[in-house]
């Protein structure tokens, strides 16, 4: 076949036929596409939806783009909460637990007078451990993309945060995403981290205590 574009009858020459391999190509790669984002689409979950985000972003593939973005803003608590228990295991490995006899000896020491508990007593909080406290995280973290959160550039992140359609129950939560995002890379992320503070997490809708604990944030006392 010379294609679509060669009459009936015409001739084959070289002109007829690069014209009818150029068309056939070109059908060839816009059905091999087609396929790919189909497939892609169809393999969009929780665990791979940041990653996809960035490359749909990042190739200008609006559909698969759209789709993932709508499924990262519902997966950014469920991400955070993914770092914070990252995080804490590798706290954990770096610090193994003590033997059981040190841990009773531990444990008599803190006790205060008359077998009162230290932790019992009244005690200021500290503000980052109440602004822990108030953020809302997902009781049972389902498999997320970490990765692929930790690697969001910081404008696609931005984007997802400052969204109308993030799915988090307080302004404490973004906050802590920012954290996370920035704790996969301290150094560089650092004055970012304070950007993305200021410009995400809307202060008009925080508590006075999640304010109070804010406050003392150094991403947000940097300039």
């Amino acid at each position: 076949m010379l294609g679509p574009s060669a009459p009936a009858g015409a001739a084959l020459t070289p002109h007829n036929l690069i014209t009818a391999l150029a068309i056939s190509t070109t059908s060839n790669v816009l059905a091999a596409r087609h396929l790919c984002l189909a497939a892609l689409n169809a393999s969009l979950s929780p665990s791979n939806c940041f990653t996809l985000l960035a490359v749909a972003e990042a190739a200008g593939v609006a559909p698969l783009r759209d789709a993932a973005e709508r499924m990262c803003l519902a997966c950014v608590p469920a991400a955070t909460a993914a770092a914070a228990a990252a995080a804490k295991q590798q706290a954990a490995q770096q610090h193994p637990q003590q033997h059981p006899q040190q841990q009773q000896q531990q444990a008599a020491a803190q006790e205060g007078p008359q077998g009162m508990d230290v932790d019992e007593l009244e005690a200021p909080t500290h503000p980052q451990t109440q602004l822990g406290a108030l953020a809302a995280a997902s009781s049972s973290p389902l498999e997320v993309d970490l990765p692929g959160f930790r690697a969001l550039p910081q404008p696609l992140l931005e984007r997802l945060l400052c969204s109308e359609g993030l799915q988090v129950g307080s302004e404490a939560e973004v906050f802590q995403a920012v954290e996370a995002w920035a704790a996969a890379a301290p150094a560089a992320r650092a004055e970012a981290q304070g950007a993305l503070v200021r410009s995400c997490v809307r202060l008009g809708a925080m508590s006075v205590q999640e304010l109070e604990a804010l406050d003392q944030s150094a991403a947000v006392s940097s300039p």
